[in-house]
């Protein structure tokens, strides 16, 4: 008789400390539902460079100058368009965005308007003779 309620009272401490580390267990998974990525002044490895996830991220609002323009790139979509990329966003010719205006796109430069002024961005420095 004295085993079984030895028996009885191990089963019951162990099932009462495996329910314990399940609580404890499950209200850490809940916050770390709430996790904020640190980067330690680096870049956030979960947010792409360019696309959809990026936008508002206030790039784009933030130009007010031809100085604010970061000239990253062209490409071309999966229709053949070409694309610039200009702070991480990636622009149509013809898009406007706040004081920036694609004019035209080629193999090698970008027309764009900032403020009203007309400016081409070249991939590469004109030589210089």
């Amino acid at each position: 008789m004295k085993k079984i309620r030895l028996y009885a009272f191990i089963f019951s401490l162990i099932s009462f400390s495996v329910t314990q580390l399940v609580c404890v267990w499950y209200a850490g998974a809940a916050e770390g539902a709430h996790f904020k990525y640190d980067s330690h002044e680096r870049r956030d490895p979960f947010v792409p460079l360019v696309g959809l996830a990026r936008r508002g991220s206030g790039a784009i609002i933030e130009i007010v100058s031809i100085d604010d323009v970061e000239f990253q790139g062209i490409a071309n979509d999966s229709e053949g368009q070409s694309i610039v990329i200009i702070n991480g966003e990636m622009l149509k010719e013809g898009a406007k965005l706040y004081a920036l205006e694609v004019i035209s796109i080629s193999d090698r430069e970008a027309v764009v308007t900032v403020g009203g002024r007309k400016y081409t961005l070249s991939l590469y420095e004109k030589e210089v003779r």
